[in-house]
Parts: C-alpha cells; sequence; structure tokens
C-alpha cells in the first residue's frame, strides 16, 4: 500500500491530522513536521530551498503527498529539484502566488505584529474563529494553540515566503499536480487558482473547486474529506480553454455562462440549458492539443455559434467524436466589437473587427489593429478609430490588464467582446 504524507500549513503539528486518520482504506497516512514545527527540534532552515531539502530527507520517493496552506511551497521546490519523486501531489489551498496584493504579508511585515499573531494564535485561537469555524462546526481549538506554541518557526516562514522568493522555476515542473480548493475558503481565496495556473503553466494540472469545503476539510468534514482523496472525482484539466474559462470566471473576470462536459449527454446540460441565452450557444472545443504554454492550434476544431438549446447536444456529439476530450458549451455574445489582444503587463498589440470575432478568424474581415502600452506616450490613430465605434481605449486596457493580473502577470492572448455595454472574456 501506497503511503500518504500528510503536510499542514504554517503552524501545524502531526496531531491536526488525527481526525482524518482513522477513515483512510487506500492509502498508508503518515504525517510530517518540518523542522521546528511541533515535536520535530531539527534546527530551523533559513530558506524554502533548505526546507525543502530537509522534507526530502523525510520521504522515501514512490509516494503520495498531501501539502496544504504556505507548505506547499517546500513540496513545489522539491519538485524543481527531483521531478517524479512523488506518485501523487495534491496541493490543497496552497499560498504563494499574488503575495504583492495580499494585506497579510504587508500587514506581518509591521514591527511587532508578526509576533503578537503568533503569541495570540498560541493563547487565544478562538479570536480567529472566522478562518477556523464553519456552519456547524467548531475545530479544537486547544490543538490548534498548541500546535502554534510548539511551532518555532512560525515568524521564519513570513521572511521566506515573499513575492520575489516564494516562486521560482515552477513553470519547468512538469509532473501531474492536483490543485484543490475549499469554495468557502476565508483564509486563502480560491480565485488564486487561476494565478497557479499561470505559474504551474507545464505542470499536469486539474483544480477541484469543492462546495462547502472551507480551508481546513480534514478537521471540519474529516470522512467526506478522505472519500475525496481516494475515490473523488478528478478535477478539470487547468490548462484547457474550458479550464481558463472556468478558473477565469471563479475569479470574478467577466465570462460568458459556461459548462464544461466531456460526454453530450451529461446531466448537468440540461438544467444549464435553461440559462438565459437570447442569442443561443457556442459549442467549442477544449482540447489537450490547443492553447497550451507551447502550442496554440486556434481553430485545429469545430466550433459552433449560435446553437439552438436543442441543438446543443448534438453539436457536443459531433465535437467530441473528433477526440477531443473536453466541450465548453457558453452562452452566445453578440458584439458590436471583438478581438484577439496579446497582451503583456506593460503593452498590448490588439486586433479588432466590428461585429463578431468569426469574422477574423475566418478571414471575411480585415482587422484594425493598435498598440497600447504604458510607455511610448500617444496610443496612436486606430485607438481612435476605436473610441470613434465603441468604448474608450483605456476601459479595453483596464479589462485587459485585469485579465493579466489574475493570471499571475501571465503573457496572454485573449480573445475579446464587446456587447455595447460591457467587455467580455471568450
Amino acid at each position: 500500500m501506497k503511503k500518504l504524507y500528510l503536510l499542514a500549513g504554517n503552524g501545524s503539528a502531526s496531531d491536526w491530522w488525527d481526525d482524518v486518520l482513522p477513515h483512510f482504506e487506500a492509502y498508508l497516512p503518515q504525517t510530517i513536521e518540518l523542522p521546528s514545527f511541533g515535536d520535530n527540534t531539527e534546527p530551523l532552515p533559513d530558506s524554502l530551498q533548505a526546507l525543502s531539502l530537509a522534507l526530502e530527507k523525510q520521504l522515501e520517493p514512490g509516494h503520495a503527498i498531501l501539502a496544504s496552506g504556505i507548505s506547499a511551497l517546500p513540496v513545489l521546490h522539491l519538485l524543481v529539484r527531483r521531478p517524479g519523486f512523488f506518485s501523487r501531489v495534491v496541493l490543497l489551498s496552497p499560498v504563494g502566488v499574488l503575495l504583492w496584493k495580499r494585506r497579510l504579508p504587508r500587514l506581518m511585515a509591521v514591527p511587532g505584529v508578526l509576533a503578537l499573531v503568533h503569541t495570540l494564535l498560541s493563547r487565544y485561537p478562538k479570536l480567529f474563529h472566522r478562518q477556523y469555524a464553519a456552519a456547524g462546526f467548531s475545530p479544537n481549538y486547544q490543538r490548534i494553540a498548541s500546535g502554534y506554541r510548539r511551532c518555532r518557526a512560525f515568524q521564519a516562514y513570513f521572511g521566506w515566503v515573499q513575492p520575489d522568493s516564494a516562486l521560482t522555476l515552477f513553470e519547468q515542473i512538469n509532473d501531474p499536480i492536483e490543485l484543490v480548493w475549499g469554495a468557502n475558503d476565508k483564509v486563502v481565496s480560491p480565485a488564486h487558482a487561476a494565478a497557479w495556473e499561470a505559474v504551474l503553466c507545464r505542470a499536469n494540472l486539474t483544480v477541484t473547486l469543492q462546495p462547502g469545503w472551507g480551508h481546513y476539510p480534514f478537521w471540519q468534514q474529516p470522512a467526506a474529506f478522505v472519500q475525496w482523496l481516494e475515490q473523488g472525482p478528478p478535477g478539470f484539466a487547468a490548462h484547457t480553454k474550458a479550464g481558463r474559462l472556468q478558473l477565469a470566471r471563479h475569479a470574478g473576470l467577466p465570462v460568458p455562462a459556461l459548462i464544461s462536459i466531456q460526454h453530450a449527454n451529461d446531466p448537468n446540460l440540461t438544467a444549464f440549458l435553461q440559462t438565459d441565452a437570447p442569442h443561443g450557444w457556442a459549442v467549442r472545443s477544449s482540447g489537450d492539443d490547443e492553447d497550451g504554454i507551447d502550442i496554440a492550434n486556434a481553430g485545429r476544431h469545430q466550433t459552433f455559434l449560435r446553437v439552438a438549446s436543442r441543438d446543443v447536444a448534438a453539436k457536443s456529439a459531433d465535437i467530441l467524436a473528433s477526440g477531443v476530450r473536453t466541450v465548453a458549451v457558453q452562452a452566445m455574445i453578440e458584439p458590436v466589437l471583438s478581438g484577439v489582444a496579446f497582451v503583456r503587463p506593460l503593452a498590448a498589440h490588439i486586433e479588432w473587427v466590428e461585429g463578431h470575432l468569426a469574422a477574423l478568424v475566418d478571414g471575411t474581415a480585415s482587422p484594425h489593429t493598435m498598440l497600447l502600452s504604458r510607455i511610448g506616450g500617444a496610443w496612436g490613430q486606430q485607438a481612435k478609430i476605436l473610441n470613434q465605434v465603441g468604448p474608450d481605449p483605456r476601459r479595453l486596457w483596464d479589462f485587459l490588464q485585469s485579465i493579466v493580473a489574475t493570471f499571475h502577470q501571465a503573457h496572454l492572448d485573449i480573445e475579446w467582446a464587446w456587447d455595447g455595454q460591457q467587455f467580455w472574456m471568450l
């Protein structure tokens, strides 16, 4: 039987996993304490890299690991050095992306605050009940306090995990990684999953956004948590058209109503098609061989536009029959303007047409082109043309940059539309 190493986040100790241990059947669970956590008296490392080396010494290769919160980082640092070390990697609500936007790291940098918070967590963790408790559930606060009291690495961890040091060479990781987030997580927003899609751009990444779970499902729902680990349905593929659109929608970006299906008779499709879609549906391929970090292959598979509800299942079956694993069904947008933008944090090269983007893709319309940039002064004549028939170009710039920011400042190729009222990410 394979081992499943269990590694909780900052302040944790082995007994944090006591509630889930009796429920395992398919794995042999083994709790892990990093140096200066819990009862591990080894010297405190001086970096995430050193912490990953210390982690590796406790493990045997070829087994699975579940790491939570901030402890996902030493696991990922280990994978950079030792590809294929684990048979399975599950990351629960990982910490490390968008750190410059989070209030907590900035607050902890204020002199004295970090020590104060550690003291409060060690003695009065119930003060933080909004993070720990859930509807109908109250955790073992004595166990939580004991973990923080014994964690000598608590304050040092905040020094190691900085925007310029938390993530390193993760784009090289190509191992399978399962990212799971509780939809009710009040500690680390599940909207961060989109940023991890960009950071782990070459990993075989799947994402599960679990309804009803908070940040600590191994306390709140231990039996259900283990059942998901051992038997639960796999998450959706992140590095696909449907995957990125789901992540973007979950992060609050304006994405038309969407469902991702792998079978034309998916029982969820019927209910979804009751959604108001006055212009019909777009039925689109979401293949593993398109829209990747190293491949584009745009238009490789069939897309059907303005499909009536009664025909969606048949059109989906046509696409799936071509070998595509997943189909994305979206509410159709009838745009005033639409286009493709090649976007960087400093600039965006944009092609656009009046009407639907299909006219640009199939070559029946000649696009306008323009360059918007943070540098270089005036935005040019083409920006003025856009303003004459549509929105202020600065609104388009802000919209595109909001997508880039959500995906961790990645360089993106974005399809967009303007319906006369708002922008949409397609």
